[in-house]
């Protein structure tokens, strides 16, 4: 499957999800909570696309979903509203209903 950019576009919200910012200084993105290479069945499942500033992106991207959910609440709130749950065995966010493999 191929990402088409342009379809994300419905999902954006107008702030970021973690730190509130609007936009007008770092650009708003679509995150995957579960990445697309792992997980492409849900490139467009909006449970899955979260919109963040681009500067919490980078910092999702260097630290995980995990750190995320305890530094921001409003991540959390958005993964729990969306059926994510948190498993201790593997330390990572699953979605319900959705087969994780090991290796994410």
């Amino acid at each position: 499957m191929k990402r088409n950019p342009k379809k994300y576009n419905q999902y954006k919200e107008t702030r970021c999800k973690a730190c509130g910012h609007d936009g007008s200084f770092y650009p708003l993105d679509i995150d995957h909570v579960a990445t697309f290479k792992a997980h492409p069945e849900l490139a467009y499942d909006k449970r899955n696309l979260l919109t963040v500033c681009r500067k919490c992106h980078v910092l999702k991207g260097q630290k995980g979903t995990s750190y995320m959910a305890e530094a921001y609440p409003a991540v959390r709130n958005f993964l729990i509203a969306n059926g994510w749950y948190y498993c201790e065995l593997s330390k990572k966010w699953r979605l319900e209903n959705i087969k994780f493999t090991q290796a994410d």
